[in-house]
């Protein structure tokens, strides 16, 4: 096994320990362990990766977004070179799971299912702590360490359990159906305590999008039955449900507004260093400030205008395309689930604009990176002669594989 897969493995792991205090410490660990054991191998896995368009797209997008930098109403060089940094990261990651995941297609995998139970035991921990000193289910969970945002924390929880919704009909073992599906819902019960709407409607949409696919009536049958268990939960416990359905007065009003700003550059944006906040006069006359559009794609046009915002939904629509053909030849729709699950997570929050290494690595970028795999995989098979090999090192021994 390649040392890259050690760390990268390492390093999923390592995110979800939720004692962790700062996030610096996550972009620290990627720093010191990932990238300095990755980057001897990072020639073979671009030679593989090289044949994506999907991911010559993302690196375009990136770097739009840095080059908007440069007309910005102001130019901050150490702000600058953050962002800097945090493209460069988020497109190694990208690279380094296409590449892991093309030649390591298997084990690639079994860490995703064997990471579910891990989140699963910590997600349970979580609501264990916190309503031991909060009252339940009147109070919103916050999680502790770095995995405090609820929405953020909560959209990285669920992307495993997605993972662990495919795992339950694809594992035949009864034992370890009944651990997945588990783990399933003590993520569902996760999202549900932290009082996050769009990741549980990302969650439903992208698993009932997985069984119509799939023509799978028995699992359509119990999400069915799942939907009707949450329904009741909401009818017994009023309080949980007058929280979790809440009016959302501000967003709306956040979105004209930052859209009206938008609308000033609108070819080219205003410049990814530019304020992104304002302020609202609500219809009792009292002023709101608010700190971002809360929309992926309006901060893609607020930042980088039309062609920000064409960079970007064709980003998506690439990989919802290879993903859903990918799903087509292998009857397997995970990664085009992942890929719709993201989507609905960021379009009414804005968190991937070279954010760095938070949660969006895990619900964004990696299912972004599957997605460039299966990319290279579909022309593998579309033009098997040009399949190029990818020289391994694994233990100390050379060998060469043809994914």
């Amino acid at each position: 096994m390649a040392l890259p897969f050690f760390a990268y493995s390492g390093f999923l792991f390592l995110f979800f320990i939720i004692f962790i205090p700062s996030g610096k410490i996550i972009w620290g660990s990627y720093a010191a362990l990932v990238i300095p054991l990755s980057a001897r191998y990072l020639p073979n896995y671009w030679d593989s990766v090289k044949q994506s368009f999907l991911f010559k797209w993302i690196l375009v997008y990136l770097g739009y977004l840095l080059l908007s930098a440069f007309w910005s109403p102001v130019f901050d060089l150490r702000e600058f070179i953050y962002r800097v940094g945090g493209a460069l990261t988020m497109a190694h990651f990208v690279l380094l799971t296409a590449g892991l995941k093309t030649a390591f297609p298997d084990r690639f995998d079994r860490l995703l299912s064997g990471l579910c139970p891990w989140v699963g035991a910590i997600a349970l921990l979580v609501i264990t702590l916190w309503y031991s000193d909060h009252p339940f289910p009147t109070s919103r969970m916050e999680g502790f360490g770095y995995l405090t945002h609820p929405i953020r924390s909560s959209a990285a929880f669920g992307m495993f359990a997605l993972i662990a919704w495919q795992a339950l009909y694809h594992y035949r073992v009864i034992w370890l159906r009944l651990l997945f599906f588990s783990v399933f819902i003590v993520i569902l019960a996760y999202l549900s305590v932290s009082w996050t709407r769009t990741v549980l409607i990302a969650l439903f949409a992208s698993v009932i999008a997985m069984l119509v696919l799939k023509r799978h009536r028995i699992p359509l049958f119990l999400m069915l039955g799942l939907i009707l268990l949450v329904a009741t939960i909401l009818w017994w416990l009023p309080d949980f449900s007058d929280n979790l359905l809440r009016a959302m007065p501000y967003r709306r009003l956040i979105w004209m507004d930052a859209l009206e700003k938008a609308l000033q550059h609108p070819w080219f944006g205003s410049g990814f260093l530019a304020d992104t906040s304002g302020t609202l006069v609500l219809s009792n006359g009292q002023p709101y400030r608010y700190g971002d559009a809360h929309s992926f794609f309006i901060a893609n046009f607020r930042d980088g205008g039309v062609v920000g915002l064409s960079l970007a939904l064709t980003m998506l629509g690439l990989a919802l395309y290879v993903t859903l053909q990918a799903g087509r030849e292998s009857g397997r729709y995970l990664h085009l689930a992942l890929i719709i699950y993201g989507i609905i997570c960021v379009t009414p929050n804005e968190w991937e604009l070279l954010t760095g290494t938070k949660e969006g690595w895990m619900f964004f970028w990696l299912p972004l990176g599957l997605a460039v795999s299966d990319e290279i995989k579909l022309k593998r098979l579309n033009y098997p002669s040009n399949k190029p090999l990818i020289r391994l090192t694994t233990l100390g021994k050379s060998s060469v594989s043809s994914p």
